[in-house]
């Protein structure tokens, strides 16, 4: 039978670190200039604008210019908040896939032994989080309610007088991954990698 305190120190740990590293480093490296690229893409089409109309005010091209560009900034941002929220289902899966395999290794109780890790909580949060990006339904809404309210709201209303009664309500989750309904920041993903691994680690060490 193979060695789990092994295969948790020389497989698992370095595959999660590997996950989040190069995913988030990856997704935050595409995203950083949506702002000059949504300006960019305004200011070209204001230009192509000028170059193929004789008629009309410069003002009205330049508002649909603004409209166009304004519209590119929110799909990209979309398409951000998506991944993200992907990358929170995929690292979940990653982690039932390395259960999966650890309870073959062993005849103790893996289950129970995670349960009791100080770092339980964080990973039931993000197998809730996984099941309303995977399945984006009312009762997986309501689960994650409970625990992360703020998740299910968009950050621009959280920073609005709307805060408190936004909070209260439960939203559907109907499609986190059209970068809707869901909003994972990447300091969650990187508070879910920090529990993985202090789980795993914990593990580890209780493991022969």
């Amino acid at each position: 039978m193979a060695d789990p305190g092994h295969y948790i120190l020389y497989t698992v740990l370095p595959q999660v670190d590997r996950f989040f590293v190069e995913a988030v480093t990856r997704v935050r490296g595409a995203f950083a200039s949506i702002d000059a690229e949504a300006e960019a893409y305004g200011d070209a089409m204001f230009q192509s604008y000028g170059n193929h109309s004789d008629e009309g005010d410069l003002g009205d091209y330049a508002d649909s210019a603004r409209d166009q560009a304004v519209d590119f900034y929110v799909s990209l941002r979309q398409l951000e908040q998506s991944l993200v929220n992907l990358l929170a289902a995929g690292l979940y899966h990653l982690f039932e896939q390395h259960r999966r395999r650890l309870r073959g290794m062993t005849a103790k109780d893996v289950d129970a032994m995670m349960k009791a890790s100080s770092h339980w909580g964080k990973v039931n949060e993000l197998r809730l989080v996984a099941n309303a990006v995977k399945h984006g339904s009312a009762e997986s809404a309501r689960a994650l309610h409970a625990v992360r309210p703020d998740l299910l709201v968009d950050p621009i209303i959280l920073q609005t007088g709307l805060k408190k009664r936004a909070l209260e309500r439960v939203p559907g989750v109907i499609v986190p991954l059209g970068g809707d309904d869901l909003f994972l920041s990447q300091d969650d993903l990187e508070g879910y990698r920090d529990a993985l691994y202090g789980l795993w680690q914990e593990m580890a060490s209780k493991l022969p």
